[in-house]
């Protein structure tokens, strides 16, 4: 553990204090509450490693997971005594920590306790966590910019000893877990370590404070979040939409970027999820999670599919079978009624089929069944939910290296295939639901 010392300007990631956390589909949830609140608000979470859920915590400390999400007992570490400020995953998510303003830090799943401040009186309450790339240690950041590491983190410096216009709220880690990023309320960014300095919003005029930081993958930019929802990007981080200007009861408390950094998702204090870019919404404490529409999943038998976390998304989104199974051994149905349209796509293979959807939310758009053949129906046949219509192909269909299906749907009004990454979540969100 070591104690702040001054350091140099900078950007980082991670959350401000606030109370709500991210969570996913399934609303499974696990109840480790820390002191009882009067009033149970939300905080940022954390997103799984494959960016198919995300959790989110109470302050109360209660976890909540969404999508493929799963909340974990305790393990060890402290039994918090005040509310949840900080919460972040294991890099394999399968784990976190919650930490509270004293400097507690409880930790769940496959986790380790490497050591808190409780006990110890702070200069300044704990607002924010950061995990190393390993995920065997941690740092915590109090709001004077003061850093508390433990495990293998490093100490790289701090702004404990500055001066500063504004408190610290986040921080971030770097990829190699060698610098971290501090943000302060009005932008302002501090970079320690190997972590550079893109830019920051600490000379511009905000309508709303700053709140928290996140990193992009390669660590050569990053994120920042304001409490109305507005995103502003430094280095190599994309803009892919914000809240800022939209009328809001609820302020954003944090954002989460997906693990591609293709997308990410805003968390209000009431529990609400908004994602922009391939950032899917897999419920949240606010609206739950239907896929905006329901699908019988494509595998006749579910038990010969691959579990969700083999599936991968391109056009359309790949699921093996499990055992390799192919022909009638993997029979695959009509995920709704309609009618066969086509069959044969290029790079799919010359059975294809296409099936136009006649009715519900996903009415009049297409989707299409890769890689298979035997088509069990013909070309202008309409087919019922869950009716049998073609299988997985048998050794190499179309651009393929083995048996598997790839199932994907149309744009609005668009072709057959739809572009790359266009509508994948969207087709997931369905079969994930399907599938459970």
């Amino acid at each position: 553990m070591r104690r702040s010392l001054p350091g140099r300007r900078a950007a980082a990631v991670l959350l401000a204090g606030a109370s709500v956390v991210a969570a996913g589909a399934g609303g499974l949830l696990t109840s480790t509450p820390a002191a009882t609140a009067a009033t149970v608000s939300y905080a940022q979470g954390a997103a799984t490693s494959t960016g198919h859920g995300y959790w989110t915590v109470a302050s109360d400390g209660t976890v909540i997971g969404f999508g493929d999400a799963h909340p974990f007992a305790r393990t060890g570490g402290d039994t918090l005594n005040g509310t949840v400020l900080a919460f972040t995953a294991r890099p394999d998510g399968t784990g976190y920590w919650e930490a509270s303003a004293d400097g507690s830090v409880a930790a769940f799943g496959s986790a380790g306790a490497y050591g808190s401040m409780r006990g110890v009186a702070l200069w300044q309450p704990l607002v924010g966590m950061a995990v190393t790339h390993s995920g065997k240690g941690y740092w915590l950041v109090a709001s004077d910019g003061g850093i508390f590491s433990f495990g293998d983190a490093r100490f790289y410096g701090s702004t404990g000893g500055m001066k500063l216009n504004k408190p610290i709220v986040g921080m971030a880690a770097t990829p190699t877990g060698h610098g971290y990023w501090l943000v302060a309320s009005d932008g302002g960014i501090f970079s320690f370590g190997d972590a550079s300095f893109f830019g920051s919003t600490g000379s511009m005029t905000l309508v709303r404070p700053i709140l928290g930081i996140a990193a992009t993958p390669t660590g050569q930019g990053y994120w920042l979040v304001a409490s109305d929802g507005g995103i502003f990007t430094f280095g190599d981080a994309v803009f892919r939409g914000s809240l800022g200007g939209a009328p809001r009861v609820h302020p954003i408390v944090g954002m989460i970027p997906t693990p591609t950094a293709l997308g990410y998702w805003l968390f209000s204090d009431d529990g609400d999820v908004v994602g922009f870019g391939n950032a899917g919404f897999y419920g949240s404490m606010t609206r739950p999670y239907n896929g905006g529409a329901s699908i019988v999943f494509p595998y006749q038998d579910k038990t010969v599919s691959s579990p969700p976390s083999w599936w991968s998304q391109d056009a359309g989104v790949d699921i093996t079978p499990l055992h390799g199974q192919c022909g009638n051994a993997a029979v695959l149905v009509a995920v709704a009624s309609g009618t066969i349209v086509g069959e044969g796509i290029n790079g799919f293979g010359p059975s294809t089929p296409v099936l136009q959807v006649d009715s519900g939310p996903l009415a009049g758009r297409f989707i299409y069944y890769g890689h298979t053949s035997g088509d069990l129906v013909a070309v202008g046949a309409h087919v019922t939910a869950g009716q049998p219509i073609t299988h997985i192909g048998c050794g190499i269909v179309g651009n393929s290296s083995g048996p598997h299906l790839e199932i994907g749907i149309s744009q609005t009004g668009g072709w057959w295939v739809p572009p790359v990454h266009a509508t994948s979540q969207e087709m997931y969100n369905l079969l994930l639901s399907a599938y459970s």
